[in-house]
């Protein structure tokens, strides 16, 4: 019964956050901290290593809690996908004007038809799994 209720609600607030309306609170961060924060909020398996070489010289403006949130579901895929005794490995650069964030784990990769719309809503390769968070990131972002 609690799991039924923890799924509902799951579902509940993923639906409200990719139909609501945008607000964003934009503060000054860097990756480094983005990322140390999202994994604050997740356990990460003892299996696994995570190595975080972002940048804490690298000055951003953009909604940290959201983006927050955002890392911290890419990373919990990441565990979700890694086999044991793995390593995820999340990087930061400068490519003028972007900053790209990239996570690298060593999961067997998204199959080709599922990748072609992996933004897409309801898109998933997970049994318990409602494919909303990549859509919700698309929206958001």
């Amino acid at each position: 019964m609690d799991n039924a209720i923890e799924d509902s609600d799951r579902i509940i607030n993923s639906l409200i956050d990719y139909s609501s309306q945008l607000y964003l609170q934009p503060e000054q961060c860097t990756p480094k901290s983005l990322i140390q924060h999202a994994l604050s909020n997740i356990q990460v398996p003892e299996r696994l290593n995570i190595i975080n070489n972002t940048s804490d010289r690298i000055k951003m403006f953009l909604d940290v809690q959201r983006m927050e949130k955002v890392f911290a579901s890419i990373i919990k895929n990441a565990i979700d996908a890694s086999p044991e005794k793995s390593s995820i490995e999340i990087k930061s650069m400068l490519k003028q004007p972007n900053i790209d964030i990239s996570f690298t784990d060593s999961g067997v990769g998204i199959p080709e038809n599922v990748l072609q719309k992996i933004f897409a809503p309801l898109v998933t390769t997970k049994a318990k799994g409602m494919g909303m968070s990549l859509a919700i990131l698309q929206a958001n972002c």
